[in-house]
């Protein structure tokens, strides 16, 4: 084996969710964990994967747990089954991009917007506006709850806006250079 070339992945543990071993070149030398299905497929950049969305988070991505791992996807609402591109793979959780909506939410609807999705404004215009104002009250209650460690938080129905659309408090600008 040359001086530049990787050994290939050693399997540690088969069966269910097992670690890859393997050499990672950017810390000449050192072993890097990485998990795996039970097929043996790790969690890479470019893998396409199938799951059911548990429930939307601050920021605007729903959240999957796909092979034992955590991944996060935006456009997406809560109880769809998606087919999704892994981008990137972090410490403990992924993200992916939404490739195909194959179970849609019954509260999933045409965004009104026609640059939704690309600008980062609006991440949640897939879903209606009741269904947006019930993930707030769940993300609320949740940060209440790990965060303020209360375990039922006195929280008061939502005020929702007359005109959901074409206001903004806040923007977010995304360039490609």
């Amino acid at each position: 084996m040359g001086q530049n070339q990787a050994p290939p992945p050693i399997l540690l543990e088969s069966g269910g969710l097992g670690v890859v071993r393997h050499y990672d070149t950017m810390m000449t030398g050192k072993m890097k964990p990485q998990k795996v299905n039970a097929a043996g497929e790790a969690l890479t950049v470019g893998r396409t994967m199938t799951g059911s969305i548990d429930k939307l988070i601050d920021g605007g991505s729903g959240l999957a747990r796909i092979d034992g791992q955590v991944v996060f996807i935006p456009g997406v609402c809560p109880g769809e089954n998606v087919r999704a591109r892994v981008t990137a793979v972090k410490s403990g959780y992924a993200e992916a991009a939404l490739e195909q909506v194959l179970e849609p939410s019954a509260d999933r609807i045409e965004p009104p917007c026609p640059v939704a999705g690309r600008c980062g404004g609006c991440q949640w215009q897939q879903l209606d506006y009741p269904g947006q104002l019930r993930a707030k009250i769940a993300i609320l209650r949740e940060d209440l709850q790990r965060i303020g460690k209360l375990t039922e938080p006195p929280l008061l129905p939502p005020v929702g806006a007359p005109h959901p659309y074409n206001y903004r408090t806040r923007i977010q600008l995304k360039l490609d250079c």
